[in-house]
């Protein structure tokens, strides 16, 4: 008798840890699941914070600073050096005098950061600077909606709100003129400063 409880005891264990293939199953499958959504949305985040895919674009970079006598229209007008005057899809011919005159890099950026670097640096205004200043009307005012204000209520502070670190980068600006000093490099966002 005390052998059979014995067994009976045994049974019972085994059931205990019986294995549900169906439950199993639906678990890895649920895991897999939450895996493959991180994996996918982690992208999906990094291309959205970074901008979008990255492609290589031809940077043209001004190599000395313009000088105007008016300190206010310098800041504004004035390409400094490291300035990036156009960015443009890699690949197509610059002219001679391009050639010569600035520094020609290759650039990979996302959509955004080749939007960027060609920005200027601009300073919000309120409705009564941007009418003190006449870059608006009252009466114009009152006719555009939300958006439209928004872009109009700025003012360029600066020619360019970011820059190209070119003193970091080891080359003789003035044999420019000779031929361009990194032709077949690819620099990243990484030689960029904010002013």
């Amino acid at each position: 008798m005390k052998e059979e409880k014995q067994n009976i005891g045994a049974v019972s264990q085994k059931s205990k840890y019986k294995i549900h293939y169906g439950k199993l199953g639906a678990l890895i499958l649920g895991v897999v699941l939450v895996i493959s959504l991180l994996v996918f949305g982690g992208y999906w985040l990094v291309s959205k914070i970074g901008g979008g895919e990255r492609q290589v674009y031809d940077a043209l970079v001004q190599l000395k600073d313009e000088k105007n006598k008016d300190p206010e229209e310098d800041a504004k007008n004035s390409a400094k050096a490291g300035d990036v005057i156009l960015v443009r899809e890699t690949g197509k011919e610059w002219s001679n005098t391009e050639k010569i005159s600035y520094l020609i890099l290759k650039i990979e950026l996302t959509e955004e950061q080749a939007n960027k670097i060609v920005q200027a640096k601009s300073k919000k205004l309120s409705k009564k600077e941007a009418i003190k200043e006449g870059i608006i009307s009252k009466e114009a005012i009152k006719e555009m909606d939300r958006e439209e204000l928004k872009m109009v209520l700025k003012k360029d502070v600066l020619f360019r709100e970011y820059r190209i670190k070119i003193e970091e980068l080891e080359f003789d600006p003035m044999k420019v003129r000779n031929a361009q000093p990194f032709p077949d490099e690819v620099f990243d966002w990484g030689i960029v400063e904010r002013k």
